[in-house]
């Protein structure tokens, strides 16, 4: 079922999946599925389906601060759930947020601490970019601070900037 769950939030985010379809994919019952999880938040929280897409990003490093702030305004474009918005919504929802919180810092902090070249003992360049990219998702996608097009265009590669900056910097170091 965890596994249905995690393929149906990541395909359609939390609002667009729903108990039924998790339960057609998993090939059980939906009454089943509310008696193992409980809710669908609780499943939500469990499945893990909140990861930031963090493989596959086949780009060069003076390119990466610029691709992951475009592909975050292109999913706020098409109304498609934000990863990166995800990780606080999965850590207010689970049953340890203290654990979720350290598993997702570790998993992003190591990621983006390899792929910017982040030296520092305590991952704070890492720490740094983590926080702008999450920022800029529920800026633009959640909070919607950037309407219109040019708004929206203007805002991305300004904050792209900043992000290619900081992971320039972190190279520096």
């Amino acid at each position: 079922m965890l596994s249905a769950a995690r393929q149906q939030f990541e395909r359609h985010g939390f609002r667009g999946t729903t108990i039924r379809g998790i339960a057609a994919d998993a090939g059980v019952s939906p009454s089943l599925v509310i008696k193992v999880f409980g809710t669908k938040s609780a499943l939500y929280a469990e499945s893990g389906a909140s990861g930031v897409p963090i493989d596959g990003i086949e780009v060069p490093r003076s390119a990466l601060g610029i691709t992951l702030v475009r592909r975050i305004a292109q999913r706020a474009v098409d109304g498609v759930d934000e990863p990166w918005s995800a990780p606080s919504t999965t850590i207010r929802l689970a049953e340890h947020p203290e654990l979720e919180r350290a598993a997702v810092s570790a998993r992003l902090l190591g990621w983006l601490a390899v792929v910017i070249g982040d030296t520092t003992p305590d991952r704070s360049d890492a720490a740094v970019v983590a926080c702008l990219l999450a920022g800029f998702a529920e800026g633009i996608g959640v909070i919607g601070l950037a309407e219109g097009d040019c708004a929206r265009d203007a805002l991305t590669e300004r904050y792209a900037r900043l992000v290619q900056a900081e992971i320039d910097r972190a190279r520096r170091a």
